[in-house]
């Protein structure tokens, strides 16, 4: 039993937690898919409907709110005494009737201009007076209005108000809109015998299609509209119906007495119908099934509550097995919380168990000695790169730079100007010596600021009408270390790129200036300036080519932030045609760097 019992133990840490946590996750991922399956499949159907229901009736209850007030102006104007008069009082003076005739006109014009759904309102008589619109459009010489179906339909409707099915308009000459007519027979007061005339009103067929593609069912729903007939008034696929190439459940919506039913299948759709008793139209809304629009909010507050008692009742049992396995994880975990500060302690093995932590344990020992190693050598990695980089940096004198100088004392020579000569070449032979020490990887501001005054002279006597220079350093900041060889690039590059194009001569300042815990020295120069565009890109090394300066502020940067970290270096200012000024920006207190000036 004894052997039994040591066999079954699981000895690793990864069986001890995936075995329990696995058949926990197995049944908390069954329990949820049932319960979240059956309660949203009936939660999306209901709400789905619903929504869908309450969109295709609101769609029919605007139709009406349309014929209502089509109803409404055309009991208006057969109330009319000034429109009756005009169509049927046969002893009116021809001034009289042209009187009337204006009139009404405004009157049909001023309700068109009320409501820009209302395409056309007009009345004819059998006697021959009609007024269409506000008779300022000529009339369609063939249009024969009386013999049209819905006009017929209209004359022999026994409650003397119909509503016509979508149909092209065309009583006007060059005009052919799709309308809904509402017509309105008028009896003549005058003559019982006669037939009377007929005042009818065209809604813009385009207000009907508005109001339905304004809704939304889904990316591929739609709705639809039929008459009293039966017939489609409106679809949005309209001409693929003409056309035979599409067909909609006709027979079906009007056999439905519900006010919904579903098709099954692979694109399986539902039809949400609302008919109007006003207009005796049906409403007809087509959404898919896969599309539905469901109560996001309520299924998310549902499955959230689901969710949080089932981590809660899986977090308490895995607590329970876990506490027992986790326990000995805390002392590698004090270990290596001290590291985060920067102390690599070693594990004490003392109380760590002969398992997956005593070997992760021995790992961490390993990696901890070989940590405090890299360090060692990173760092002297780092004293040899500078070095390194050091050494490459005075190894970048630009050698055009040296023959052109030596060209210059060589020409001086010939020339006699032996104090030209003597002063170039002492200048030479300062900047020489300077630059080719590579012991001191710092210098003091003076000895720095003095390695770039010789090599100004030289510029200058080259460029005896092109440069003029100004050196202004406060002693204060005079024994203040900086890296070596950083002011003189910028300068070099400031004579190239700016002070060289310029056709006067050009002049170029160097300040240094405490400011704060900082020291600031500012290069400004009066040369050609720099675009935006060269600006953003100063510091990147692919970007601004320096060819004819060797060192490079991309070079430069670099060394400073290297020494010095990256809150400190170069700062440019420049603009076309201004001239540039760049700041470099090193600590003044120079204790804690590492350099020895």
């Amino acid at each position: 039993m004894k052997g039994s019992k040591t066999s079954f133990r699981i000895r690793t840490i990864r069986g001890s937690l995936l075995v329990p946590l696995v058949l926990l996750l197995v049944l908390v991922s069954v329990i949820f898919f049932i319960y979240s399956l059956h309660y949203t499949d009936a939660n999306v159907r209901r709400n789905s409907i619903d929504y869908t229901v309450q969109l295709i009736d609101q769609v029919n209850n605007d139709i009406d709110s349309y014929i209502t007030y089509m109803e409404n102006i055309s009991e208006i104007v057969s109330k009319r005494r000034n429109v009756r008069n005009y169509l049927f009082l046969e002893s009116l003076s021809a001034q009289r009737e042209q009187e009337l005739h204006e009139e009404i006109a405004e009157q049909f014009a001023t309700m068109m201009n009320v409501r820009e759904d209302i395409y056309n309102i007009a009345v004819i008589s059998d006697n021959g007076r009609r007024m269409i619109g506000d008779g300022s459009r000529p009339e369609n010489p063939y249009a024969d209005i009386q013999n049209a179906q819905w006009y017929k339909q209209a004359m022999e409707s026994e409650s003397g108000i119909t509503l016509s099915s979508s149909h092209v308009q065309n009583i006007l000459s060059g005009s052919y809109t799709w309308v809904v007519t509402l017509s309105r027979r008028l009896s003549d007061p005058y003559h019982v015998d006669r037939r009377g005339a007929m005042l009818f009103v065209d809604l813009n067929y385009q207000a009907i299609q508005d109001l339905c593609e304004r809704i939304s069912l889904g990316k591929r729903g739609y709705i639809y509209i039929l008459d009293q007939e039966g017939q489609i008034l409106y679809h949005p696929q309209q001409q693929l119906i003409y056309s035979g190439i599409k067909s909609e459940l006709i027979q079906e919506v009007l056999e439905c007495r519900d006010n919904y039913f579903q098709t099954k299948g692979r694109d399986a759709k539902l039809y949400t119908v609302s008919r109007s008793e006003k207009t005796g139209w049906t409403v007809v809304g087509v959404s898919y099934m896969d599309e539905l629009v469901v109560d996001r909010k309520d299924i998310e507050r549902t499955y959230a509550v689901v969710v949080v008692l089932l981590l809660l009742f899986a977090m308490l049992a895995i607590s329970l097995i876990a506490g027992r396995i986790t326990k000995p994880l805390m002392v590698l975990k004090d270990v290596m919380q001290s590291s985060d500060t920067g102390h690599l302690n070693k594990v004490d093995m003392t109380d760590v168990p002969d398992n997956e932590i005593g070997a992760l344990s021995q790992s961490f020992n390993v990696m901890t000695d070989q940590i405090h190693r890299l360090i060692e050598e990173n760092k002297e990695e780092q004293r040899q790169k500078r070095h390194s980089e050091q050494r490459a940096l005075q190894a970048q004198i630009n050698p055009h730079f040296l023959y052109n100088t030596l060209d210059s004392i060589i020409w001086m020579a010939e020339s006699g100007k032996n104090d030209e000569v003597v002063l170039m070449t002492a200048s030479l032979a300062r900047m020489m010596r300077s630059t080719l020490n590579s012991q001191q990887e710092i210098v003091t501001i003076e000895q720095e600021m003095l390695h770039v005054r010789s090599y100004l002279t030289i510029q200058q006597m080259r460029y005896r009408d092109k440069l003029e220079f100004e050196i202004d350093i406060d002693p204060e900041i005079r024994q203040v270390g900086i890296v070596k060889l950083v002011v003189q690039p910028l300068v070099e590059n400031a004579i190239y790129h700016g002070i060289k194009y310029k056709e006067n001569k050009g002049w170029l300042q160097i300040t240094g200036r405490r400011e704060g815990d900082r020291v600031v020295i500012s290069i400004t120069d009066s040369g050609q300036g720099m675009d935006q565009d060269t600006l953003k890109n100063i510091f990147k090394k692919h970007k601004v080519n320096y060819t004819n300066n060797g060192v490079g502020v991309y070079n430069v940067q670099s060394r400073l932030q290297l020494y010095y970290g990256e809150e400190y270096g170069l700062h440019y200012e420049s603009s076309p045609g201004c001239g540039t000024t760049v700041r470099i920006v090193i600590p003044y207190d120079q204790e804690g760097y590492g350099y020895e000036i």
